[in-house]
């Protein structure tokens, strides 16, 4: 397992840079990498009406190996029958997306590809979240804290940013 870097909120302009300006875009998208999935998520696609195999991920690199050894674990530890079974392998959210939060005054974590969305199916924004404990252990040995614990719950995010 690696060694975890913790980041606060406040100084993710600094280190990864500023999704505000293209200068800082342009540094946040030199520094993601696409990390294919140890299993097959599989999101709904309202417009194709079935659902939509997902092997990759767009990440910071800071994140990636933490998330594909957790996701291994999982995988290793339930076996792919029970994934499926559980909805494990369901509506993953994924990571970068350049916008602001929910109401527009910050600039999401995910701008800068510094967390993961994961079974959003079990963790919708605001709701009480219901992705097994285990599930969440495995994340926050890897210095992950989970959105679950959150004020207001958002219980399919995974990130490393504090504050």
């Amino acid at each position: 397992m690696i060694k975890i870097k913790r980041l606060a909120y406040r100084d993710l302009r600094h280190v990864i840079g500023d999704p505000a300006t293209s200068k800082g875009r342009k540094k946040i998208k030199n520094e993601l990498v696409t990390v294919k999935l140890p299993y097959t998520f599989y999101n709904w696609s309202k417009k194709k009406k079935k659902h939509i195999p997902v092997n990759y991920i767009r990440c910071h690199k800071s994140i990636a190996e933490s998330v594909i050894d957790a996701l291994a674990e999982i995988l290793n530890n339930y076996g792919i029958d029970k994934i499926k079974k559980f909805g494990l392998n369901r509506e993953c959210g994924g990571s970068y997306n350049h916008r602001k939060t929910r109401d527009g005054k910050w600039w999401s974590v995910h701008a800068w590809g510094a967390a993961v969305d994961l079974w959003c199916h079990m963790g919708r924004y605001g709701k009480k979240p219901i992705i097994p404990n285990e599930i969440v252990q495995i994340f926050k040995k890897r210095g992950f804290y989970w959105g679950g614990d959150f004020k207001y719950p958002d219980g399919m995010h995974f990130s490393r940013v504090f504050g």
